[in-house]
């Protein structure tokens, strides 16, 4: 039997999951992030049924970076489960006849438990915990996802009955802005990085941090926070009209991908203008709330050929943007005082 301490979890998992509401994005994310700990585990994912494969719609640990990674339904351990409806354990993912062994070995997995996710007599997805040693699991581990996978099956389906259908959208859109989110961005960005490999035909990626988020929510509230987060949703929009791909990443981050966009020159550019349609403030309920944006980006394959090493590259020349941006507030802050010891009018200074 699962431990005391085990099942406590498992009812504040559960718990959380009531909070959340419909959000099914932020319900899978809760899921596989604090199932690591519940089992002392290397990795979780959750992997939808879309057609005849399956989809990391939420990653934790080891599977982390691979949101988007699809799995065909019929050369799968996670399709076998999904289709027949019964938990899979696999003790040994290289000797598994239904494991894809690629897959398995890029990341790192030695041994995995899954659970279908099923609402009345359709299953949708899987449960998936993995680790990185063989013969990780035991029969109360199958407890334990049971109890989540039933949660996770009534919040999303019975609260509202949603359709296969409906689940779908909601697991591929930020709710808040009806973007795409995390999953999407990362699916996408490794199928256009897998078209061009041979080739090497360039793409590049825009990371985009909202400069001031925190202070506005400190400040004035959560509700003019979030009128800050569409705001800023709208005017991408606006500046991006052509571009497929605007993705919010998770709460402040936004993503972008420009498939036919190519060099550091026209990426520079673009961050310039992209920088000009959030320089007028938002007014919300008399309140003047600071709008701006820390933009990074890389292309592909000057910057990396990878995921990883995009994103990366991407998210080191945002942050080294903000820090500018800091230190140009600071010695606007420092003439900003100086003014005033001196009578004369100075500029307002934004929050950092």
């Amino acid at each position: 039997m699962p431990t005391q301490i085990q099942l406590f979890e498992v009812i504040a998992i559960q718990r959380d999951i009531s909070k959340i509401g419909m959000d099914v994005s932020s319900v899978l994310n809760l899921v596989v992030k604090r199932v690591l700990n519940l089992l002392d585990t290397d990795g979780a994912a959750i992997e939808l049924k879309e057609g005849n494969l399956m989809v990391y719609r939420a990653a934790s640990g080891i599977a982390a970076s691979h949101l988007g990674l699809h799995l065909d339904v019929n050369s799968s351990l996670s399709g076998h489960c999904a289709t027949t409806g019964k938990a899979q354990f696999c003790d040994d993912t290289s000797d598994h006849p239904l494991v894809d062994k690629k897959a398995s070995l890029a990341l790192g997995i030695g041994s995995m438990l899954m659970v279908p996710l099923t609402h009345e007599t359709q299953t949708v997805g899987v449960l998936k915990v993995m680790s990185k040693q063989v013969s990780a699991f035991k029969r109360t581990d199958l407890v334990l996802l049971n109890l989540l996978s039933e949660q996770i099956a009534a919040t999303v389906y019975f609260c509202e009955q949603l359709s296969a259908d409906k689940l779908l959208r909601l697991a591929r859109r930020d709710e808040m802005t009806g973007l795409a989110n995390r999953s999407v961005f990362m699916e996408q960005l490794r199928a256009l990085i897998s078209v061009n490999q041979d080739s090497r035909t360039p793409f590049s990626i825009l990371i985009i941090d909202m400069d001031n988020l925190k202070y506005v929510n400190d400040t004035f509230g959560h509700r003019a926070g979030d009128k800050l987060i569409i705001e800023f949703t709208a005017r991408l929009k606006l500046a991006l009209p052509e571009v497929d791909t605007i993705a919010r990443l998770g709460g402040d981050e936004f993503g972008i991908i420009l498939n036919s966009l190519a060099g550091h020159k026209e990426l520079n550019l673009l961050r310039k203008n992209l920088r000009e349609h959030f320089l007028d403030d938002l007014d919300f309920e008399g309140n003047v709330l600071p709008l701006d944006a820390s933009i990074g980006g890389a292309t592909f394959p000057e910057d990396g050929d990878n995921i990883a090493e995009l994103v990366e590259k991407a998210d080191q020349r945002m942050y080294a943007q903000k820090r500018s941006k800091k230190r140009e507030r600071a010695v606007e802050t420092s003439e900003h005082r100086f003014a005033n010891q001196i009578g004369t009018k100075p500029n307002p200074v934004k929050p950092n």
